[in-house]
């Protein structure tokens, strides 16, 4: 995937470990010699993923539009807008057969990493292993925040006149996995 991008290539010595999520070199090189280079096409960012369909247009339009809002009380969004924007991108794209990013998603890890997020765990859970500490209201805080995120974002979508069974827009379930791993790691 990488290769096939304009300007991608990866070092015959180099080898990705699926299992530990690591690039490995399995021969000697010189000093300097290049390892690795990515195409800026292949790099995941909110600018290069929303020119990648009309949904994920979309999906970052219904984003802005919930961050924009105005409330003296809260922050439209409790996310990062842009980490909201590339999840559900990515969310909405796994069920596509023609998934441009689908290399990439095959080289994350299983949805049980990011079951050990702690706003993805059951309340008897966080009961259990946060009473009597200050993270339980933040965890709980960061729930509640996503789950509105979402909500609000997907009323957003349904406002710009997209389908009301939101067959392109992805399930939550979908988004929160996305989400987790867009905000473990570095884009």
């Amino acid at each position: 995937w990488v290769v096939s991008g304009s300007g991608g290539m990866v070092h015959p010595g180099v080898t990705f470990d699926k299992e530990y999520r690591e690039l490995l070199l399995t021969q000697n090189v010189e000093k300097d010699e290049i390892l690795l280079q990515i195409p800026s096409s292949r790099l995941l960012s909110v600018m290069e993923a929303t020119k990648s369909s009309d949904t994920a247009k979309t999906i970052s339009t219904s984003v802005k539009r919930v961050a924009n809002e105005d409330s003296s009380t809260t922050k439209a969004l409790f996310n990062n807008e842009q980490d909201v924007v590339l999840a559900l991108i990515l969310a909405a794209s796994q069920s596509k057969a023609d998934n441009f990013y689908q290399p990439y998603l095959e080289t994350l890890p299983g949805k049980a990493s990011y079951d050990m997020i702690p706003r993805r765990w059951e309340k008897s859970q966080l009961e259990r292993l946060l009473t009597g500490s200050n993270l339980i209201n933040r965890v709980e805080k960061s729930k509640e925040g996503t789950i509105n995120d979402y909500n609000n974002i997907r009323k957003a979508w349904n406002d710009l006149g997209q389908n009301e069974n939101n067959e392109d827009f992805p399930s939550f379930d979908s988004f929160s996995d996305m989400l987790a791993a867009v905000t473990s790691r570095a884009f």
